[in-house]
């Protein structure tokens, strides 16, 4: 089967699949997964998709990794030999993390070289910081030259097995007159096995040897999320509202039903592969608190939300959110028979 770059694909022989950016010799595609990272696979182990329909471009965009490295300022920045033009109104952005090999001939068991590589014209200034519970620790800031790449530490092999989740923000700009953008967020956690597979470092345009790459902003990286998080204003009425439910309820039509919420990604958007991980979260927790509000004001007697299994950090969170804003109610896991591990009960009514 013939690929072209810009196809969609799922894998054979592995979960998941991405988008084909590019080609190893006559029988290997080079494919950004879902998760960002970008592989070679063989034409035999790739099933080509239905490309999804267009989409409007949004704000620059983003999502990231790195380590738990002392901070490390002022690298001198090494320019491509390219001149590009002065940038477009609209924001065409390209940056990749980069780990390179110490020792290009045992990647899989070398030090690695972090680079941030900024291959568009825009220039920007960043921060990447490293999560720990509700804060953030800072470990590099910095400008990223327009068409440049930034080396920001050497990792130590010893230390692959520490990489976390890593929040990065980027503020883009230009010498010439420019359209203001948003502040672009985003976060990721790496799966240290990928440094350990030899075939996940791949020839590319920004250094001589082969790397790892990571992009972590990239125009069209995002839609537009479905449903807007609910502002402060409207999630303190929702609490009024709720806490007094307990003594006044409202006249209950829904007397002995039960609202089931499927907060499953393919059931609330059309491309979950165009949300960075913290934009998924927030997407799920948006039909939460709209489900909890329809549940309250329509007097149902309970409320059941599909989460499912998964790494537990939804369910965490609509637990979290439970004991926060929903103090009033009490909730269970919903019936294993009928949800597995997968499902949190809330009762409405006492």
């Amino acid at each position: 089967m013939a690929f072209k770059k810009g196809d969609r694909v799922k894998f054979l022989n592995d979960v998941g699949g991405g988008q084909v950016v590019g080609f190893q010799g006559n029988e290997m595609a080079v494919v950004l997964t879902d998760d960002g990272w970008e592989m070679p696979v063989i034409f035999s182990e790739l099933l080509l998709m239905e490309s999804p329909p267009p989409v409007s471009k949004p704000n620059a965009p983003a999502s990231v990794v790195t380590t738990d490295l002392a901070v490390e300022m002022d690298k001198p920045l090494q320019n491509f030999d390219k001149k590009g033009p002065a940038p477009k109104q609209e924001p065409q952005v390209n940056i990749h993390c980069a780990f390179v090999p110490t020792d290009a001939q045992r990647p899989t068991d070398s030090d690695l070289d972090f680079h941030l590589v900024n291959d568009s014209d825009w220039q920007c200034f960043f921060v990447v910081s490293q999560s720990q519970e509700s804060k953030q620790t800072p470990l590099y800031a910095g400008k990223l030259e327009a068409n440049s790449k930034l080396l920001l530490s050497t990792i130590k092999r010893s230390k692959i097995n520490d990489l976390g989740e890593m929040l990065f923000q980027f503020l883009f700009y230009s010498d010439h007159d420019f359209v203001f953008q948003d502040p672009v967020v985003s976060t990721l956690r790496v799966n240290p096995v990928r440094f350990f597979d030899k075939k996940n470092y791949v020839a590319n345009d920004f250094f001589h040897q082969k790397a790892l790459l990571k992009q972590v902003a990239a125009e069209d990286w995002r839609k537009q999320l479905a449903k807007s998080q609910p502002s402060e204003q409207e999630l303190l009425a929702l609490k009024l509202a709720a806490e007094k439910s307990t003594t006044k309820p409202s006249k209950p039509h829904r007397r002995g039903e039960e609202l089931r919420v499927d907060l499953h990604l393919e059931e609330l958007v059309e491309a979950e592969h165009d949300l960075a991980d913290h934009e998924k979260l927030k997407t799920q927790m948006d039909h939460f608190h709209k489900g909890m509000s329809q549940a309250i004001t329509e007097g149902y007697d309970r409320a059941v939300f599909i989460h499912g299994v998964g790494t537990g950090r939804l369910r965490t969170e609509i637990r979290a959110e439970l004991g926060r804003t929903y103090k009033q109610y009490r909730y269970q896991d919903a019936s294993f028979k009928e949800y597995g591990y997968g499902a949190t009960m809330v009762y409405i009514k006492p």
